[in-house]
């Protein structure tokens, strides 16, 4: 799995955080999943979205995980 990290300028200004996690191998167009966190959470959620991650990327996702401000 690549684990690739993401900088992302909201409107208001602040720079959001964010992984990419793609197979080792890509060939064609995959799957995407967008994995979003509840109130006072982050996007690694106690360890559950980074097992999400690897299980579909396992499977040939492409996932997305991301911190919102506030």
């Amino acid at each position: 799995m690549i684990e690739r990290k993401l900088l992302v300028k909201n409107p208001a200004g602040e720079t959001l955080v964010g992984l990419e996690d793609k197979p080792d191998t890509v060939k064609g167009k995959l799957p995407a999943a967008i994995l979003v966190h509840g109130f006072a959470g982050n996007k690694d959620e106690r360890g559950m979205f980074a097992e999400l991650a690897r299980e579909l990327v396992e499977q040939n996702i492409l996932v997305y995980r991301f911190d919102l401000s506030g």
